[in-house]
């Protein structure tokens, strides 16, 4: 698996400058900071020759043949993929950090990201500079859209830059503040949602034709505004705060001059009250036409201004500079953070199968209703997940006085294990208990993040000869061992990092139990099935066989209960 973060942005003067229609013509600059809220993008190997698309923004879990399929919703991956001439056996997952179309450069921070998450997976690295180049070209040449180019360098390289813009090419400049100016100015920065979203296509169209057609007030707008970026860039390198927030109010005065539709009458109610209450200067993210609203105030202001705003429904987004840009955050060499990990984690349950999973938990209400033995087993981690397992199907299940699982961790008996181990091999510590327990119709588990466990293995095949039914936990570890295909029923992990098998297995261990107490124990009407349920249970397994048919199998069986 490999996992990349991209930061969005907040832009303090210069938006507009950076379109190729005015700053190929006279050039364009922009002052903008990285913040600390990202777009995330997992990458999983398949199989199969499928591509799937998983995507939290927009509510989208799908399979397709290749690239060429994914639907407009998903343009600007299909782009990329088809920049990069990938697609199939893939898995992709992409989530973010706040919502689309709120004016921070997240399209374009999702583009940055998928394209380093992409080039990673090739084996190949691009310069900061040739990584915003290539995600800008993406989005203006190949998609069309009618945007600038200053987020993708924002999110590609992080930090607070003054970015210049030239027929010949783009400069970053990092702007060199001391420490103690650069936390004064994070702190002095406040940024709130107005609950307002906004396509910001149709207002950069609109200004590009008017560019394109030299407008004078549209040009004369944008000289300002990239004259604005130079005497906010330098107001900061001299550490002249006050006029930085002076300046960040005059550059939104200039910005409203480029569309009547950058602001609005409740914008400038909001903006207007919080100049009453102490903002130096603020301004509309991105194109305008809402987002989130970004003010400059002494730190003492503050809580009258947090207090005012919120209670007419804006959400403070507290935040942070980004001083590293994009990067990947799991994979070879990768520094892993604690938001990246969940990122894969969620990745990787949505790969689950739902059905795999509702056919085991049949298999294990078949067994309580029928007084069978379970039996679980494991190693290492697997034999800690699978006593965890047994002790709740043991006592999580049971409610009142009716008894739980009649169920039995091979791994606990060290005693008889390391007898077994030492005297026979360890190859059949587990088939060695089973020898002496096991009946027809009894459920064995084996879990084995590899599915490559000869104890575990040794043990199904015993259990199979038995007459048990066998059930798997295991995952895609160096590809994925024979296990899913030899026992009855398998849950498969689609991951080859063990720490995330163990994680899922661990998952399915308490959403198991949940559902298994809710169905056996709790009120019916809580847990009736419908009849679409009913037939979803009836579908066949990996092997053909039904949750009905281990039903009939074992009718003939005498019950214990």
């Amino acid at each position: 698996m490999i996992i990349s973060q991209t930061p969005v942005r907040i832009s303090f003067a210069g938006g507009g400058t950076d379109l190729p229609a005015f700053y190929e013509r006279e050039g364009g600059a922009v002052v903008s900071a990285a913040i600390d809220r990202y777009a995330y993008a997992a990458l999983t190997e398949r199989t199969d020759a499928r591509l799937r698309v998983t995507s939290e923004d927009l509510l989208i879990d799908e399979t397709y043949d290749g690239a060429e399929d994914l639907p407009e919703s998903l343009s600007l991956v299909r782009a990329v993929l088809q920049k990069l001439g990938l697609g199939p056996r893939l898995s992709l997952h992409l989530e973010s950090e706040i919502p689309v179309g709120t004016g921070l450069g997240l399209s374009s921070a999702v583009c940055v990201n998928l394209l380093n998450l992409l080039l990673q997976h090739r084996g190949e690295r691009l310069s900061k500079s040739e990584l915003a180049w290539l995600a800008s070209e993406i989005e203006i040449r190949d998609l069309g859209k009618p945007i600038g180019r200053q987020d993708h360098y924002a999110a590609a390289f992080g930090g607070l830059n003054l970015i210049e813009f030239e027929r010949s090419g783009v400069r970053v400049k990092p702007l060199d503040l001391p420490e103690a100016t650069l936390q004064t100015l994070e702190n002095r920065l406040l940024l709130f949602f107005t609950g307002q979203t906004r396509d910001s296509a149709s207002i950069l169209r609109r200004q590009e034709q008017r560019t394109e057609q030299g407008d004078p007030r549209t040009l004369a707008a944008l000289r300002r505004l990239k004259q604005l970026a130079y005497e906010l860039a330098g107001a900061l390198e001299e550490g002249r705060l006050d006029d930085f927030g002076d300046l960040l109010h005059e550059s939104w005065m200039a910005k409203r001059e480029l569309s009547d539709r950058i602001s609005s009458p409740q914008i400038e109610a909001w903006y207007d009250l919080a100049r009453d209450l102490g903002a130096r200067g603020g301004k509309i993210s991105g194109a305008g036409g809402g987002g989130f609203l970004l003010l400059y105030a002494d730190e003492d202001r503050h809580a009258l201004l947090r207090e005012v705003l919120t209670t007419m429904g804006m959400q403070e987004l507290p935040f942070r500079f980004d001083r590293q840009g994009s990067r990947i955050i799991h994979g070879e060499g990768a520094q892993m953070t604690p938001r990246g990990y969940l990122v894969g984690l969620n990745s990787i349950v949505r790969g689950l199968s739902e059905k795999q999973i509702e056919r085991v938990i049949g298999v294990l209400e078949q067994a309580y209703r029928r007084g069978r033995q379970v039996f679980v087993m494991g190693n290492g981690g697997s034999a800690a997940t699978a006593s965890h397992f047994s002790c709740d199907l043991a006592k999580t299940v049971q409610v009142g006085d009716k008894p739980g699982f009649r169920v039995l961790s091979l791994t606990d008996n060290a005693a008889l294990m390391t007898a077994l181990g030492n005297d026979v091999g360890y190859e059949d510590v587990f088939r060695g208990q089973l020898a002496n327990l096991l009946r027809p119709g009894d459920v064995v588990v084996g879990i084995s993040g590899g599915g490559r466990s000869p104890s575990v293995l040794n043990a199904i095949r015993f259990a199979q000869q038995k007459g048990a039914i066998t059930v798997a936990f295991t995952g895609m570890i160096d590809g994925g061992g024979p296990l899913a295909d030899l026992v009855d029923y398998a849950i498969v992990v689609p991951s080859s990092n063990y720490q995330y098998v163990e994680d899922v297995h661990m998952m399915l261990v308490h959403l198991m139990t949940t559902i298994l107490r809710q169905r056996l124990f709790e009120k019916p009407s809580l847990v009736r099935r419908t009849e679409g349920e009913k037939a979803e249970a009836k579908q066949p397994n990996l092997e053909g066989e039904t949750v009905d048919a281990y039903s009939r199998r074992y009718d003939s069986a005498p019950s214990t209960v």
